[in-house]
């Protein structure tokens, strides 16, 4: 399974012999930065992208027939965004496919949070197959700026994300550290932040 980007459309292709030839290409939606996630069983196939129309909103598209064609479509965003950061948003999802999760970096209005630090990886759930998306919520520690979040999933409930965050406690300097956070309940609840390096760079 292939999910690209040009002139701000999504293209989908998937191969069933293992590479050595690819379905023709199907257009999935307008977009780029593009992440996909495809269900263990291969039926269902979630693309997010970056919304071209929007500065503040993904576009999310699904199939159930294993990518043949993309129906349902919606949009998830932050009210409280100033816009999406350029990061690439990513998307996982269940073994299942009924829960779908994604992870992305946004710029909030000045104010919104109440910090200086504005830059923030927020993490989004859907419980029913992508159809509607939970408000989004921070991941990171709100007093820090973080950004380039990734996502990844094991069996029918656990999540891990990572992102990286600055630490510069007014030096001047903007030390960055990677951090780690996990879920072993579908993302209702995370476990305490871990940071993975031992070192400012």
């Amino acid at each position: 399974y292939i999910v690209w980007t040009l002139s701000n459309t999504l293209y989908f292709v998937k191969s069933i012999d293992g590479g050595v030839s690819f379905s023709n290409k199907i257009t999935v939606s307008s977009g780029y930065a593009p992440d996909m996630a495809v269900s263990k069983s291969g039926g269902y196939v979630y693309v997010i992208g970056k919304n071209p129309s929007s500065s503040n909103s993904l576009i999310f598209k699904k199939s159930t027939n294993g990518g043949i064609s993309f129906g349902y479509g919606t949009t998830v965003t932050d009210p409280n965004a100033y816009y999406i950061q350029a990061d690439q948003p990513k998307v996982e999802c269940s073994e299942s496919a009924r829960f779908v999760y994604i992870v992305f970096a946004v710029h909030y209005n000045p104010g919104a949070i109440g910090s200086y630090h504005r830059d923030k990886a927020v993490f989004a759930r859907s419980q029913d197959y992508g159809a509607t998306f939970e408000m989004p919520k921070m991941i990171a520690p709100e007093e820090y700026n973080s950004r380039y979040p990734d996502i990844a999933t094991r069996a029918d409930n656990e999540i891990y994300v990572s992102w990286q965050q600055d630490s510069g406690q007014g030096t001047g300097y903007w030390y960055l550290h990677n951090y780690f956070i996990k879920s072993t309940n579908n993302g209702t609840s995370f476990s305490s932040w871990v940071r993975m390096d031992d070192g400012d760079y």
